[in-house]
């Protein structure tokens, strides 16, 4: 036969396991918005990274380097490596967010007035802890929790596009596409910039035919 637990020890089992579940979903979403977060610090400047390196592909598949002197195309290969690593330099300073951020984040798009979820984190004096006191501040952190029914991280909504206001990414992407059906096969052979060998025989000159429809209404 299983003994009933004295009255406060029973009436404390309830309210622990109910923090223990409401620690847990907390903890979860604030790992989301952690990650939320930082990839919205990391993706825009990894994109710029990306166009760079695109850029450098899709002008090596098309065959930029054979049409220049070895020497030209050393500087300029590495005058782009220089730009990546100027680009990618934010990098060096992205920290994963802080407990107070994911919070923020987290009231902010859940729709939250008062910062409801930082009083999960607060702490009851002991001074003049009176019945009347602990039962206000049961009611507080009910409250607390009860604003997590409609907890949101929220997705990355890291917006990159107004890093790159040219949109070189689809120049890059163009780029890529094209050079890739050019280098025919020597697209290993076409990123190392060097000087065409003795006796080789020259690169034959690019050409691309394209047609574009114009729109109906101006028929130019």
């Amino acid at each position: 036969m299983s003994e009933a637990l004295p009255p406060d020890l029973n009436d404390d089992v309830a309210p622990r396991a109910g923090m223990r579940e409401t620690s847990g979903r907390l903890e979860r979403a604030l790992l989301q918005a952690s990650a939320a977060l930082w990839w919205e610090r990391v993706w825009p400047t990894l994109q710029g990274v990306l166009i760079v390196a695109a850029l450098y592909v899709g002008l090596s598949w098309l065959g930029v380097w054979t049409l220049l002197p070895g020497w030209l195309s050393v500087i300029a290969a590495l005058g782009i490596l220089a730009v990546a690593l100027w680009v990618a330099s934010p990098l060096v300073a992205v920290r994963w967010p802080g407990r107070a951020e994911a919070l923020a984040r987290i009231e902010r798009v859940s729709g939250f007035s008062h910062r409801p979820l930082t009083a999960l984190d607060d702490r009851l004096f002991d001074v003049g802890d009176t019945p009347q006191t602990r039962a206000m501040w049961a009611l507080h952190q009910r409250r607390a929790r009860a604003a997590l029914a409609a907890l949101k991280a929220g997705a990355p909504r890291p917006e990159a596009f107004r890093r790159d206001p040219y949109a070189l990414r689809a120049l890059a992407a163009m780029l890529l596409v094209v050079g890739f059906f050019t280098a025919n096969g020597a697209h290993w052979q076409r990123l190392v910039p060097m000087a065409p060998q003795a006796g080789a025989a020259p690169a034959e000159p690019l050409r691309i035919d394209a047609w574009v429809t114009p729109p109906v209404y101006t028929g130019r």
